[in-house]
């Protein structure tokens, strides 16, 4: 994780931006740093731009929050 800017979460990978590598470490990394499984976060939209929408299930906001500032 790399923090937050602004309104969003600044995930940075290693993958390669291609056939959606990149997509899929952001996802399976920000569904661990909120205590999930890869599979429990679900791509809403951005699959092939650099901004992402994503749905984390199984994890209440306060958890998610906390992961992300760092608190959790």
């Amino acid at each position: 994780m790399a923090g937050i800017k602004g309104d969003r979460v600044r995930i940075e990978v290693t993958a390669a931006p291609e056939d959606g590598r990149a997509t899929e470490q952001a996802l399976a990394t920000l569904a661990g740093a909120c205590g999930l499984r890869a599979s429990q976060a679900v791509l809403l939209k951005g699959a092939r731009e650099r901004h992402k929408t994503v749905l984390l299930r199984g994890a209440s906001l306060a958890t998610c929050e906390a992961a992300v500032d760092g608190d959790g």
